[in-house]
């Protein structure tokens, strides 16, 4: 694990592993499930580590060519996604964390 930041973003989290992946600079999250989930339901787990691929290039100036996810089940599959198209994953990240600030400044009185 590797603590990362962005100033730009203004978040902060612990990403699991920043290696070569088949050859390629990569971010690894590792996941747990009782089944492998579909692609479709991992959407969230892909914007977490377009986040943390942005985090370590403001950080180091390194640009991750790809995202992946392992998931390893009680079973003992493992299903493998791997993404390159973090700018989609970007627009959420985005999108979710004005909608987090948004929510909060609600909480405290100051949202419009």
């Amino acid at each position: 694990e590797k603590p990362l930041y962005s100033e730009y973003f203004g978040i902060a989290g612990r990403v699991d592993c920043i290696a070569e992946y088949e050859g390629e600079l990569a971010i690894i999250d590792f996941k747990t499930s009782k089944k492998i989930k579909p692609e479709k339901w991992c959407q969230n787990y892909f914007v977490q580590e377009t986040a943390y691929a942005c985090m370590y290039y403001e950080m180091t100036g390194t640009a991750v060519e790809k995202i992946v996810t392992l998931m390893v089940c009680e079973n003992g599959d493992v299903k493998v996604y791997e993404k390159r198209n973090k700018s989609d994953y970007i627009k959420l990240l985005t999108k979710y964390i004005k909608e987090f600030v948004t929510h909060k400044l609600g909480e405290y009185g100051e949202g419009s």
